[in-house]
């Protein structure tokens, strides 16, 4: 069994993801684990992360010249990994699988001389490194950690979470790492080709996840039995992230069957941001701003495709509404604010002095002649409920809650705000900007050395698929945003 405290594991993991290298241009080496059960893949490309490191700033870092002999051994071997053992021409791939209901992490990695893997390791560790040749198997010290498969290094460890419920607790023995040499890969094309897409070679690290894997693992399979299944067949999700000079960028797009696509593309065709929804709402003075469109019809396909529309419909028959008079109040428009906090003072313990109370507003399109049971059901079930956290307007075409009721006057007198952060911009469905002060004020504590400016997030469905890409901008961009991350200038 692999104890938490095994520093071997961990270290071996550390240094991978730091060390100098070169990555390949294909996935074939992870692709012959991956099985149907297999439910993500990532891909760091060291050669990208390298040349983004402070190594210089790092190398003169103070605590450095303060560390024992052993702490600059590793360090030196952290800084200069192709003496390692390791083979530079491969990236490192981290999987997560589904073994008999419980998740098992695998980190793989391409060994090009053993002997020195073992020398440099050992040192490293404090444990004896040692890869036996005959049994295939990599232990430290006394401990197995992991297997090699002709030059492929995989280390894996259980997550055990179903231990707690009585189950079996599932150990990386040598029958395990056995039966993973063995694995038949996957002959799903379309798995093949979404990770082959999705694991580039041009970022710092990708992602591919299996929705209908991981879907279909919480539902304990019960998914399978629901004709929304034909829909979430071979769906899959792709991540990317790319350390940039004074910004960090993410992106990602959904991988659906072609009908699940159309079903997306027939109820987001024409549909965008409705930038009307703010006309009279002023963002300038927000910390945080969103708008944007969700389909409504979709969410209602979704449900009576899962066969929930009967339970859905049972829920609501006590207050005399069915699922279509919820979905149909709403036409699927959104915006929100959050507003700059303000000082109050608290209205139960004065001693305690000020406060930064919360201040938002959030408006969603409405449909007042389809879904009238639905507004006679807020106006005179969910008011005074809601009127006791804030104050509520409806308009012919919106509902409109804002904690202080003076961020409704825009919309009472028709004034047409300043607006001049939003940038309209077309084919999208949603964006999103937001300041850093709530996340710099967490980053204080840290050794930061930049703050985040804003962070924009925009989105569209694009051919039945949704995209989106995140872009975090600091206010230094001199270096990479590892540099200051990492605590240096």
């Amino acid at each position: 069994m692999i104890k938490n405290n095994l520093k071997a594991l961990l270290l071996l993991c550390l240094v991978s993801t730091v060390m100098i290298s070169c990555g390949g241009n294909s996935n074939e080496v992870v692709l012959k684990y991956v099985t149907d059960k297999t439910l993500a893949v990532s891909r760091i490309n060291l050669n990208e992360l390298d040349g983004k490191l402070p190594k210089e700033e790092i190398a003169k870092d103070p605590k450095m010249q303060n560390m024992s002999d052993n702490e600059k051994e590793a360090f030196q071997l952290l800084m200069n990994g192709e003496s390692a053992g390791i083979n530079m021409d491969e990236p490192m791939y981290v999987m997560v699988d589904n073994v008999n209901n419980d998740m098992a992490v695998s980190i793989l990695m391409s060994l090009d001389d053993v002997k020195i893997f073992e020398q440099k390791f050992s040192k490293l560790t404090r444990k004896e490194v040692k890869v036996d040749a005959a049994k295939k198997t990599v232990y430290a010290g006394s401990e197995l950690i992991g297997t090699l498969d002709e030059d492929v290094l995989i280390l894996s460890k259980f997550t055990n979470y179903n231990n707690s419920y009585g189950q079996n607790y599932q150990e990386t023995d040598e029958k395990y790492y056995a039966d993973f040499r063995a694995r038949k890969a996957t002959e799903n094309e379309s798995v093949q080709e979404q990770i082959k897409m999705a694991l580039t070679e041009d970022t710092d690290m990708s992602l591919w996840v299996n929705l209908h894997g991981v879907i279909n693992t919480a539902s304990k399979g019960y998914i399978e039995s629901l004709a929304v299944n034909k829909l979430l067949l071979n769906a899959a999700l792709a991540v990317s992230v790319r350390f940039e000079k004074g910004e960090i960028v993410m992106a990602s797009q959904t991988h659906f069957n072609d009908e699940m696509r159309k079903v997306v593309e027939k109820y987001y065709q024409g549909k965008g941001v409705n930038y009307d929804m703010v006309k009279n709402i002023e963002l300038d003075d927000t910390s945080g701003y969103g708008i944007g469109f969700f389909s409504m019809d979709l969410v209602r396909y979704m449900v009576k495709e899962a066969g929930l529309e009967s339970a859905a419909n049972n829920m609501l028959a006590s207050q005399e509404l069915t699922l279509d008079d919820v979905m149909n109040a709403f036409t699927g428009d959104f915006a929100y604010a959050n507003f700059k906090y303000f000082q109050n003072y608290s209205e139960d313990n004065m001693q305690y002095g000020v406060y930064p109370k919360q201040n938002m507003l959030l408006a969603l399109g409405i449909d007042k002649a389809k879904g009238k049971k639905m507004m006679d059901f807020i106006n005179t079930k969910m008011m005074p409920m809601i009127q006791s956290q804030g104050t509520v307007m409806m308009t012919n075409s919106m509902m409109v809650f804002a904690t202080e009721p003076a961020k409704l006057e825009g919309i009472k007198k028709n004034k047409i705000a300043n607006n001049t952060k939003l940038n309209k911009e077309s084919d999208l469905n949603s964006i999103s900007w937001m300041d850093g002060s709530q996340i710099n004020e967490g980053l204080r504590y840290t050794n930061m050395r930049a703050n985040i400016k804003d962070i924009v997030s925009k989105a569209k469905v694009t051919d039945g698929a949704f995209t989106s890409e995140i872009k975090i901008t600091l206010d230094k961009n001199k270096e990479n945003a590892i540099h200051y991350f990492m605590g240096y200038e």
